[in-house]
């Protein structure tokens, strides 16, 4: 379960970045 919210933590941040990138 852990492991799993690290993973979900881990691709928003990604998402994030790459609006900021977009932008």
């Amino acid at each position: 379960m852990s492991g799993t919210n690290s993973q979900v933590s881990w691709n928003v941040h990604i998402i994030i970045q790459n609006i900021i990138t977009l932008e």
